[in-house]
């Protein structure tokens, strides 16, 4: 058929008629108004998780659903009366034991647990911060020096100073958040207060509502402030989270450094890499592509002559062929394992299961599919890890953990790989677990390690998702 038919004013099959300029299309019969196209569409509900949504509510409803989530600011404030009393506490305890550290050594006494309860009340507040508004406060880098040195660094130290320095903007926000709650509730229940009380609602300290307009007055004012509560809330306590960025967080000139070491890393990952599927290729596929050329052509040479020597070459070849095909294949799923790309990482990670040696229980909390450079990077995760499980570990029983949740807005991946076997695993000796973190931190991730001498050795990723893939 002619191509250019479609240009001859024959008209396509379904194609809508041409209309002059300015005039209404007519719409066919049992079609539906179409926007943008000079009908007027009727309005149409908008289907949401929270049931029917008419033009005009997403707006309300999102508005509702960030006025809730401000409550967990009203939480963090209210309970930063407890903490500044605990922080002020371990602050003392780090004073006393550094002012009696003259005498004898007698303030390692005091000292060494202040700084403890110092660092433990930093990752404490981390997380309390985290769990109540859903900001993500990166602790500071993993160290590699002994237990006892890093008990004195630098990091117990700024710890210890939060402690001392949050007393105050945690009093404040406690006390102001407090106040204005509890003159809102009380203004609210003005009507019932001021029946039961001779001299009306009390306003603060120096005023009180008597009169039946000026209650009434003083309930719209009191659910004013109760609707109010969660923005101060935001705004008191954001002096003590900036604080908890400031000297418990990672510094901004730490993290560039961490980035800029994780690309370095990363680069030399890559190279590395590419330098291994260069020699597999090399010692493995390709000399055997050399054999078969070579067998060929002296089969092709001696058909007509020898035959049967022609027969025994190409026979030759074709095994060489399927050796070839095999090793191929061994290269490709060192690169990108087929499973992982065919069904996803939950199948390709109890595949790996199944291969080790030491029995391995998986319990999936993530069957969905992902960023394909994710699902690769923790599918090598848990590869090494087993690997280094059945080498290293003497171990009887391994379990993989999959779950996701959601952090500061961000969808997290989050797998937990554990044995228990002698423990003692040190990224410094070269066991692959520098390599794992290479691979997480590449995606700004984190790989966290817990093995003490004895075992169980824990190791902990997470994963950044795409937004796409953020766990409802």
């Amino acid at each position: 058929m002619d191509p250019g038919l479609c240009n001859r004013g024959i008209p396509r099959i379904g194609a809508r008629p041409r209309t002059a300029p300015g005039a209404t299309p007519t719409p066919r019969p049992g079609s539906r108004p179409t926007p943008g196209r000079g009908l007027t569409p009727s309005p149409q509900p908008a289907g949401s998780e929270y049931g029917e949504v008419m033009p005009g509510q997403p707006q309300m409803l999102s508005a509702g659903l960030r006025w809730l989530h401000l409550w967990g600011y009203v939480a963090l404030a209210l309970s930063s009366l407890g903490t500044a009393a605990w922080g002020l506490a371990v602050a003392c305890l780090v004073l006393a034991g550094v002012v009696a550290l003259p005498a004898a050594g007698a303030g390692l006494l005091l000292l060494v647990p202040g700084l403890w309860l110092a660092r433990w009340t930093a990752a404490a507040t981390r997380g309390w911060i985290a769990g109540l508004t859903g900001i993500r406060i990166d602790p500071p880098a993993e160290s590699t020096m002994p237990a006892w040195r890093r008990l004195f660094s630098a990091e117990s130290w700024r710890a210890a100073a939060f402690c001392a320095l949050q007393t105050i903007p945690a009093s404040l926000a406690s006390a102001g958040v407090g106040i204005a709650l509890a003159q809102g509730l009380l203004l609210a229940a003005g009507p019932a207060v001021s029946t039961r009380r001779a001299g009306g609602v009390p306003v603060l300290w120096f005023a009180s509502l008597s009169s039946g307009p000026a209650v009434l007055a003083g309930v719209a004012a009191g659910l004013a402030i109760i609707a109010g509560a969660p923005p101060l809330a935001r705004l008191l306590t954001s002096i003590g989270i900036a604080l908890a960025r400031w000297l418990i967080g990672q510094s901004p000139e730490q993290r560039i450094a961490d980035l800029a070491a994780t690309r370095r890393e990363t680069l030399e990952s890559v190279e590395a890499e590419r330098r291994r599927i260069e020699r597999d290729l090399h010692d493995g596929p390709q000399q055997r592509l050399v054999a078969i050329a070579m067998d060929l052509g002296m089969a092709r040479e001696s058909m007509r002559d020898n035959p049967e020597l022609a027969g025994g070459l190409l026979e030759s070849a074709h095994a060489s062929i399927k050796e070839a095909i095999t090793e191929m294949r061994r290269v490709a799923r060192g690169i990108v394992p087929p499973i992982l790309a065919d069904r996803g990482l939950d199948a390709a990670i109890s595949a790996i299961a199944t291969r080790c040696p030491v029995p391995v229980q998986v319990h999936s909390g993530w069957r969905d599919r992902t960023d394909p450079t994710l699902e690769a990077i923790a599918y090598f995760v848990v590869s090494e890890a087993l690997t280094n499980i059945a080498k290293h570990s003497t171990a009887t029983l391994a379990t993989v953990e999959t779950s996701t949740t959601r952090t500061a807005g961000r969808a997290w991946l989050h797998l937990r790989i554990q044995d228990n076997g002698r423990g003692g695993a040190n990224p410094a000796l070269g066991t692959g677990l520098s390599g794992l973190r290479q691979r997480v931190g590449a995606v700004d991730g984190r790989l966290t390690i817990d093995s003490p001498q004895g075992g169980p050795t824990t190791i902990d990723v997470s994963l950044p998702l795409p937004d796409e893939r953020a766990p409802r």
